[in-house]
């Protein structure tokens, strides 16, 4: 039996900022926020977060990733959708 596609948000945002090389990726899907991070060019690690039924919850985590990230010297470098099943 084939898995069901259940295709989620994908940012990636990437920080070369004093000799840095790293990324950081927030995967979003309902209630379900998958974060993986590392440097540039590797698998790096990942941890995925749930919500439950709270998109909300994990929609004000996604913005709260986002804040953070930026101050720290990260850009967006990608916005693209994917299958979810491919991360968790």
């Amino acid at each position: 039996m084939k898995d069901l596609i259940q295709m989620a948000k994908l940012y990636r945002l990437e920080c070369k900022k004093n000799g840095h090389d790293k990324f950081y990726e927030i995967i979003h899907e309902k209630g379900i926020v998958v974060k993986r991070w590392g440097r540039i060019g590797t698998e790096g690690q990942m941890m995925p977060v749930s919500f439950g039924n709270s998109d909300t919850a994990a929609t004000n985590f996604v913005n709260l990733l986002f804040d953070s990230k930026r101050s720290k010297g990260y850009v967006l470098t990608m916005e693209s959708e994917v299958d979810i099943n491919s991360y968790v």
